[in-house]
């Protein structure tokens, strides 16, 4: 998803551009499960109260999502792609570092 996200803004072609919405789709439909996976797995007994956070934040990003897109497309063209980018990356390395605890303690 961070290498289509971040070349969409700075490709020309259009059957690459579709190559990386490709990518980024095909992303998107693996990162989604893997978070509510993750999210039941490292709750223990609380696995209805994290998932249903876990529905909350989704639900928040998809309301939010369309007005930091236009806010940040109103600076630059490229910037909600590599917003977004930045977002998935800070993401990963807070989950690879903390081993997971950072949903362990959210489903605390």
């Amino acid at each position: 998803m961070v290498i289509g996200l971040t070349l969409m803004p700075v490709t020309a072609s259009y059957d690459r551009l579709l190559l990386l919405a490709i990518l980024v789709s095909a992303g998107a439909s693996v990162v989604a499960p893997m978070i509510t996976y993750w999210a039941s797995f490292s709750a223990g007994m609380a696995e209805g109260t994290a998932l249903g956070m876990q529905m909350a934040a989704s639900s928040l990003g998809q309301a939010l999502g369309p007005t930091a897109v236009a806010t940040t497309f109103s600076i630059s063209p490229a910037a909600p792609f590599w917003l977004a980018a930045a977002l998935l990356v800070a993401g990963a390395a807070l989950l690879a570092t903390s081993g997971g605890a950072a949903l362990r303690a959210a489903a605390a």
